[in-house]
C-alpha cells in the first residue's frame, strides 16, 4: 500500500508524501496545482490552460511554456501515484487518485455538519472543519481566477463560525464560544454585530448571566408600562458597562428604544455633571 499525497491549498501550499514534504517553490506550479485539483471534474485542454497561466506570450509559446511547466510537475509529483492525466490536448488531475486535498475535507465536514440533526455530531463536525481553514486559499498568489473561489471558501467559513458559535451558546459552552466569535471578530473588527455578540458571550461566560435574568426581568415589567430603576454596582473592571450593552441589546432585539447618557471621570468630579 502506497502512502497518500497530501495537499494544502488553505492558508499556504503544502504538499506531502508519506512522511516527506515536496518542496514546491514555484507560484505559478502551486497555482497551476491548485487551478487542476479545484477543477477535477473537468479535463482542461492546454489551450485553455496555456492562455490561463501565460496570458501575455503568443500561442505557440504559451504552449511551450505550458509544457515546460508540465514536466515540471510531473517531475515533483511521486510516480508511484502520478495523478496527472497528460494527452496532446487534455490535461487533468485524475480525481480517483490516491490524494487528500484540505479544500475537499473542508467542503466535505460542512455538508456532513449540515445534514446531521445532533448538536453534538455538528460542532464535532464544524470543530473538525475549521481547524482545516488555517487561512485564505492561496493568499500569496494573486491570479484572478483564484479570487472567486477564494471569496466563495471564505464566507463557508464565516458560516461556519457563526454556526458554531450558536450551537456552543445553546450548550452554555461560553468559553469556546467566545474563541470562535473572536476569530469572526479577527476577520473584521469594524462589525459591530459580531463586537456585540462577543460582549455577550464574555457576559455569560462570566457569571454573570444571572445578573443579565435580573435585567432581563426588570425590561419585561418596563414593557408592561410599570417602570423599573436599577444600578450596576462594583469595582472597576467586574463588567458593568458590558452588562448594561447586553441588556440595552436585548432591549433594541423587543423593538424598544434606549437611550444612553455618559459620565467621564475627570479627577474629581463637580457635582452634577452627570
Amino acid at each position: 500500500m502506497f502512502p497518500l499525497l497530501h495537499i494544502e491549498l488553505l492558508g499556504k501550499f503544502r504538499l506531502s508524501y508519506g512522511d516527506e514534504i515536496i518542496p514546491v517553490a514555484s507560484m505559478r506550479l502551486q497555482s497551476f496545482f491548485a487551478f487542476l485539483l479545484l477543477c477535477v471534474e473537468k479535463p482542461q485542454s492546454r489551450r485553455t490552460l496555456a492562455e490561463q497561466f501565460f496570458p501575455n506570450h503568443p500561442h505557440l509559446a504559451a504552449v511551450a511554456l505550458l509544457d515546460e511547466l508540465i514536466q515540471q510537475a510531473q517531475a515533483i509529483l511521486p510516480e508511484a501515484v502520478q495523478p496527472l492525466s497528460v494527452t496532446p490536448e487534455l490535461v487533468r488531475w485524475q480525481p480517483d487518485a490516491a490524494y487528500i486535498l484540505d479544500v475537499t475535507t473542508f467542503e466535505d465536514m460542512l455538508h456532513q455538519a449540515n445534514s446531521t440533526t445532533d448538536p453534538g455530531d455538528a460542532c464535532n463536525l464544524l470543530t473538525t472543519a475549521l481547524e482545516l481553514y488555517t487561512g485564505d486559499l492561496l493568499p500569496a498568489c494573486q491570479e484572478d481566477w483564484l479570487r472567486g473561489e477564494r471569496d466563495r471558501l471564505r464566507q463557508l467559513y464565516i458560516r461556519a463560525l457563526e454556526r458554531l458559535t450558536g450551537l456552543l451558546e445553546k450548550q452554555g459552552d461560553y468559553h469556546n464560544a467566545v474563541q470562535h466569535v473572536r476569530r469572526l471578530y479577527h476577520l473584521d473588527s469594524a462589525h459591530a454585530p459580531t463586537y456585540r455578540h462577543l460582549v455577550h458571550l464574555y457576559v455569560l461566560g462570566s457569571g454573570r448571566a444571572s445578573d443579565l435574568r435580573t435585567l432581563v426581568e426588570r425590561l419585561e415589567t418596563t414593557r408592561r408600562n410599570r417602570g423599573a430603576l436599577v444600578l450596576i454596582s462594583g469595582e472597576a473592571g467586574i463588567g458593568k458597562s458590558s452588562l448594561a450593552l447586553v441588556c440595552a441589546e436585548q432591549a433594541h432585539a423587543q423593538g424598544i428604544t434606549v437611550a444612553v447618557g455618559h459620565c467621564y471621570e475627570r479627577g474629581v468630579t463637580p457635582p452634577f455633571l452627570p
